[in-house]
């Protein structure tokens, strides 16, 4: 699936009907979703995962732009840590595609700061 930066740039929205659809089911299961799952929650959360989405980013992506025996085999026997070193090669036909969405996504976490200065903004929501 391509995301699109403009779709990427507007996220905050999503992440707001995220939430909303989240609080929704909660309330039909009679509980308080704002109390359960304040939207401040959901945003520290975000912002503490954000890294970790960054790498599986740069892991999967290559994969979705990848043809036939280009594809890592995440499977294969021969372990995760080929299989890591592998992915950042640059001998693959959809380089500039790769780049270019990694790129637009690393701009915006970092707009958000979901990456970067992120960890100082964490913490004075982690009583949250």
């Amino acid at each position: 699936m391509v995301v699109p930066k403009d779709i990427l740039s507007d996220f905050q929205r999503y992440v707001k009907i995220y939430h909303d659809s989240i609080s929704e089911s909660l309330r039909k299961l009679l509980c308080d979703g704002d109390s359960l799952f304040p939207f401040i929650k959901l945003e520290y959360n975000w912002k503490k995962y954000s890294k970790f989405r960054l790498f599986m980013a740069i892991m999967m992506i290559k994969n979705m732009l990848s043809e036939g025996d280009e594809i890592i085999d995440w499977n294969d026997s021969q372990g995760f840590g080929k299989y890591f070193l592998d992915n950042l090669s640059n001998d693959f036909g959809q380089i500039n595609d790769y780049n270019q969405r990694i790129i637009d996504i690393i701009t915006v976490m970092a707009e958000n700061r979901w990456i970067g200065a992120v960890g100082r903004n964490c913490r004075k929501y982690s009583s949250v």
